[in-house]
């Protein structure tokens, strides 16, 4: 009788959980980055602080681009120095020219008459709202100037907070001690300011005005039933009466976050051209810059011998280009509309139909049709000069020449 056969040997032991969870965690960056990179951002943009997968915050973009569809604003520094043969007391001019375009109104419309007059008055023209301000600091000539951008009623909600802001501090320091950090002071850093000489400069006050705006922008960044600012804002600071007059620009952002520009100085001053933009997208933001730069080149003339004359050459220059730059791109913008688009033609249509028209009846009131600007000059000499429609007609139509 023959042996039994021995049984076959038992297969090997295979642990399944280890498989299953080896392939799921090889799986998990490829369905990571599928899944972040196809989401649908309306699930990610009901509240203010929820990111995205691929960290966003789509409402503070949203906010963002609110300064997209405003008109650009330009501010060009200004910087003369001094003569080494002048005196002592003569240090050169340091100075920014602003400029931005006032839709809805026109070279030459209502000029004469008295309604012109009291909109000049009263900060507006004729169909535009101006979104240059100027908040006094104290003293003579101290001021800070405000550039704004994106909606203007969030704009000017955080210019009643700037104001409040600083009327408390005047109250409770006085005019002469403002520091230029917004750090919280204590008894002991309070005074230490107020013994700063140039602690009431407009400079460190500017600086000062944006951090404010920015803790603002960023305070509703974090949601909690309201929005973040639309709002970008150009704050532009410059020294009056002192030995060595210094200029400080910044830009604020819906984010919260401040940019300053601390280089803006020694660029006037070697006759680079530079300048800051607010309003418009990227592509309108480097095309103002571009051309600003260009004609700030070629304007450049160093045969002027005298620190007065080059000082006045300097600021004319500046506004040529930027009302040339704005002109352009104002024609930019009506004559690269979109024509394809049937709600764009109908628009168009009845636009035209409306402008001969407004045509006619600005003709009869002396109209050029040539859109109007807000120009205003800001230097360490003569402070805050905004300038009158007469002027800004004749600095429009010698640029048109």
């Amino acid at each position: 009788m023959s042996a039994p056969l021995a049984p076959p040997p038992p297969p090997p032991r295979r642990c399944p959980m280890s498989v299953a969870m080896l392939t799921i965690m090889m799986s998990i960056p490829i369905m990571v980055q599928s899944y972040s990179s196809n989401y649908n951002a309306y699930n990610y943009d009901m509240t203010t602080p929820m990111f995205t997968p691929d960290g966003r915050l789509l409402q503070v973009e949203y906010a963002g681009l609110s300064s997209d569809y405003s008109t650009p604003l330009l501010a060009i520094p200004v910087m003369i120095s001094g003569n080494d043969d002048d005196d002592d007391d003569d240090c050169g001019v340091v100075g920014v020219v602003m400029a931005s375009l006032l839709p809805g109104d026109k070279i030459g419309a209502n000029d004469g008459n008295e309604q012109g007059q009291q909109q000049e008055r009263g900060g507006g023209g004729g169909g535009g709202q101006r979104r240059i301000i100027e908040i006094p600091i104290g003293g003579a000539k101290n001021s800070v100037v405000l550039g704004l951008s994106g909606v203007l009623a969030d704009n000017m909600a955080l210019v009643r907070g700037v104001r409040r802001h600083l009327e408390g501090w005047h109250r409770s320091y006085g005019y002469t001690t403002i520091p230029s950090s917004s750090t919280r002071l204590t008894a002991s850093s309070s005074s230490s300011s107020s013994s700063s000489s140039n602690a009431s400069s407009s400079s460190r006050v500017a600086k000062r005005i944006s951090n404010v705006i920015g803790d603002a922008c960023q305070s509703h960044s974090f949601g909690g039933g309201i929005r973040p600012y639309g709002a970008t804002i150009l704050v532009c600071g410059v020294d009056c009466n002192q030995s060595t007059p210094r200029m400080s620009i910044c830009t604020t952002h819906p984010s919260g976050s401040v940019v300053s520009y601390p280089n803006i100085m020694s660029s006037a001053a070697a006759g680079g051209g530079g300048c800051v933009v607010i309003g418009g997208n990227d592509k309108v933001q480097s095309r103002v810059k571009t051309r600003v730069k260009d004609l700030l080149l070629q304007s450049n003339n160093p045969d002027k011998q005298n620190n007065e004359e080059r000082s006045n050459e300097a600021i004319q220059s500046a506004l040529r280009a930027a009302v040339l730059t704005l002109l352009e791109e104002h024609h930019h913008h009506h004559h690269h509309a979109n024509p394809n688009n049937p709600l764009r033609q109908q628009q168009q249509k009845q636009k035209n139909n409306g402008n001969n028209d407004r045509d006619a009846k600005d003709k009869d009131n002396g109209s050029s049709g040539l859109p109007m600007f807000d120009l205003v000059v800001f230097t360490s000499r003569g402070g805050v000069y905004r300038l009158s429609r007469k002027e800004v007609t004749r600095v429009v139509k010698q640029c048109e020449t």
